[in-house]
C-alpha cells in the first residue's frame, strides 16, 4: 500500500497513472511448479537440481513495503546460471506494453547487490515478440526497480504486445553482460523477494476524446450511468487511487450504468474504450 498525496490526485488525472497488476495479496496467486507461480532450474542435465522457490509468502521486512505478503524467489544451487521464477498472470493481470512507454516497476527486497533480468513472454505474437531488460539493486532492503523494455537484452526485441507471463532472472549479473555461475556448477544462493508489479505506462496521456462522453450523476452514492454521442463502449475499467482495478464490463453499447454500491467512498477512474481509443475519466463515490 503506497500513501496518497493531493499530488499524486492531480497528477493521476493530468498525467495518467500506473496500475498495480500484482500485490500477492488475498491469496490470488498460489502454488510453486503446478500453480499461477513456477521456478525452473533450467537444469538440463545438472544432477540434484530442482529445489528453487518462487512462492507467495508473508513480508519478511515491513520497513519500506508494508504489505502483509510478498513472493519468495530461492535460487537453485545446482541449476543453470540462467535459471527463473515465472509468474503466470491472471486475466486482466496482462502487462500491456504496447504504447510508446514500455516501462514496468518491481518492489524488490534484497540483503546483497544484485543485477536482475527480467523477460515478459506470451504474447500474441509468440517468440519473436518476447522482450527481456535488467534493473540493478543496492542490497539495501525494498528498493522499487524500473525495468526499461525499450532496452533490450539477451537477444531480444522491444516489447510490443500485451503479455502473459514476466520471468525474473536473479543470477543475471556485470550491469547486462551475462549471467553469474559457471554452467552445472555450484551456483549462487540467492534469496530476493517481489512485490507490487506495476505497468507504469497504464492510462497514459495519448487517450483521445469520446464524442459526447458524459457521466451523470458524478459524484453518485449508487450508480454512474455512462453515454456518448452514438459511440460503442467496447470496455470500461475502473480503477481506484491505488491504480488496481475494482471492476470491469464490456457494455458493446452507447450507453451503460455502472453499479458504485459495494465501493467505498472515494476517488476513482475510469478507462473507457472504444474500437478508435480510449479516455479516462473521473468518478467519485459519495
Amino acid at each position: 500500500m503506497k500513501k496518497i498525496t493531493l499530488l499524486l490526485i492531480l497528477l493521476s488525472v493530468s498525467l495518467g497513472y500506473s496500475q498495480v497488476l500484482v500485490d500477492f495479496e488475498g491469496g490470488a496467486y498460489s502454488g510453486n511448479g503446478n500453480g499461477t507461480f513456477n521456478y525452473s532450474p533450467e537444469d538440463g542435465a545438472c544432477p540434484g537440481a530442482d529445489t528453487g522457490v518462487f512462492s507467495q509468502e508473508a513480508n519478511p521486512v515491513a520497513t519500506g513495503n508494508p504489505s502483509a505478503t510478498a513472493a519468495e524467489i530461492i535460487t537453485d544451487t545446482a541449476g543453470q546460471p540462467w535459471q527463473n521464477a515465472q509468474l503466470f498472470l491472471k486475466a486482466g493481470d496482462e502487462i500491456d506494453l504496447t504504447g510508446a512507454t514500455k516501462t514496468i516497476s518491481v518492489l524488490v527486497y534484497s540483503d546483497t547487490a544484485i543485477d536482475i533480468l527480467v523477460k515478459v513472454v506470451d504474447g500474441p505474437g509468440g517468440v519473436g515478440t518476447e522482450s527481456a531488460t535488467d534493473a540493478s539493486h543496492t542490497g539495501n532492503g525494498w528498493e522499487t526497480l524500473n525495468f526499461d523494455f525499450s532496452v533490450n537484452l539477451d537477444g531480444s526485441q522491444v516489447a510490443t504486445e500485451i503479455y502473459a507471463r514476466i520471468l525474473f532472472f536473479p543470477l543475471w549479473n556485470e550491469g547486462g553482460a551475462g549471467f553469474a555461475g559457471p554452467y552445472c556448477g555450484t551456483q549462487p544462493l540467492q534469496s530476493i523477494w517481489v512485490d507490487d508489479i506495476t505497468n507504469t505506462s497504464t492510462l497514459g496521456t495519448k487517450d483521445f476524446k469520446i464524442a459526447g462522453l458524459s457521466m451523470y450523476p458524478n459524484p453518485t452514492q449508487d450508480s454512474w450511468n455512462i453515454k456518448t454521442q452514438k459511440v460503442e463502449m467496447t470496455a470500461i475499467t475502473v480503477f481506484d487511487v491505488l491504480g488496481k482495478s475494482v471492476l470491469s464490463m464490456t457494455p458493446k453499447s452507447s450507453e451503460v450504468t455502472i453499479e458504485a454500491r459495494s465501493l467505498r467512498t472515494g476517488l476513482y477512474f475510469a478507462k473507457i474504450e472504444t474500437a478508435n481509443g480510449s479516455q479516462t475519466v473521473k468518478l467519485i463515490k459519495k
